[in-house]
């Protein structure tokens, strides 16, 4: 068989032989790239290279022009393949993913593809309320986290007493509107009263200390009692600004946790988030309004997010 060179190189034979006629237009051309007598270089594969010269011969209509090559244009239009990356987050099938037990230690797995510093992680409910659990008169909300490996978590912290839509009017003990009574409520390794974690529908799920029905701060805590992240920071991203990491994720975590001013218990919730990346794989959210940062209360921190803005990446 012929290679594709050669059948190139035959093509103006072919044709005469054929008595197939250009115009002088197509001719000109021809002739102007014969004059210029461009590099060409294929790397189809065999396959590909048989189908090339076959659409070569089909569609390529010339006269008697002798050692002739092939338009410009032809070539870039042989350069025209798309491509799809295989194996994309969005094709991940939920049921396939890992239970908890399967993750190393120290890890979690973000499940909203949407999830970042925009979307936000705090899970959204279906009613009135979001997906909480009420401890010893703290609230902790559900995090778009999963696969939480089964190494994070500490002692556990009690079992869920009452179940109900309306967790503001239960009468105390642990509380929860997603959590089923009877399940255990474990803490999670280095957070103390951040974060908490409890078996969802077969998942184990983390939850992040927050504001609910006018309850935040328990006590003279301050912000740092309720993200416990002090030495911890990996990263930080901020939507709509940037990302910081390593050293200057730190020292901003630093400021923050020391320069906040507690506001009052309101948590607005904002198109705007800062998700603070942690060294235990974990990751906790505060909502940004103006000056002002929110999760377990509303902080005014106006020198944190000055200096985030000059780091940002």
């Amino acid at each position: 068989m012929k290679s594709l060179e050669e059948q190139l190189r035959a093509l103006p034979d072919d044709a005469e032989m054929r008595q197939i006629n250009a115009d002088e237009a197509l001719r000109r051309r021809i002739l102007r790239a014969a004059q210029q007598k461009p590099r060409m270089q294929f790397r189809l594969r065999p396959a590909l290279s048989i189908a090339a010269a076959a659409v070569v011969l089909a569609g390529v209509t010339i006269g008697l022009v002798h050692n002739a090559r092939v338009p410009s244009e032809a070539k870039k239009e042989s350069a025209m393949l798309k491509s799809q990356a295989a194996g994309s987050s969005q094709d991940l099938d939920p049921d396939s993913m890992l239970s908890f037990y399967d993750v190393r230690n120290g890890t979690a797995q973000i499940r909203s593809a949407s999830a970042s510093a925009y979307g936000g992680i705090w899970a959204q409910g279906n009613g009135a309320n979001f997906p909480l659990i009420g401890l010893n008169g703290r609230y902790y909300r559900m995090l778009e986290i999963e696969n939480v490996s089964g190494g994070v978590l500490g002692g556990m912290l009690g079992q869920v007493t009452t179940y109900t839509t309306e967790p503001s009017l239960a009468g105390g003990g642990v509380v929860s509107n997603i959590v089923p009574e009877g399940t255990g409520v474990y803490a999670v390794n280095g957070m103390d009263q951040a974060l908490i974690a409890a078996q969802v529908n077969g998942k184990l799920r983390v939850f992040q200390r927050v504001s609910y029905s006018g309850s935040s701060i328990v006590g003279s805590e301050r912000l740092a009692d309720t993200l416990r992240c002090s030495g911890r920071v990996t990263a930080m991203e901020l939507g709509g600004v940037g990302t910081v990491s390593g050293q200057n994720a730190r020292e901003l975590a630093d400021l923050l946790l020391s320069g906040a001013v507690y506001q009052g218990a309101a948590c607005a919730e904002t198109g705007q988030n800062l998700l603070i990346y942690l060294d235990n794989g974990l990751v906790l959210q505060m909502s940004v309004k103006g000056e002002r940062l929110s999760a377990c209360g509303t902080w005014a921190c106006p020198d944190f997010l000055t200096m985030f803005a000059q780091k940002a990446e």
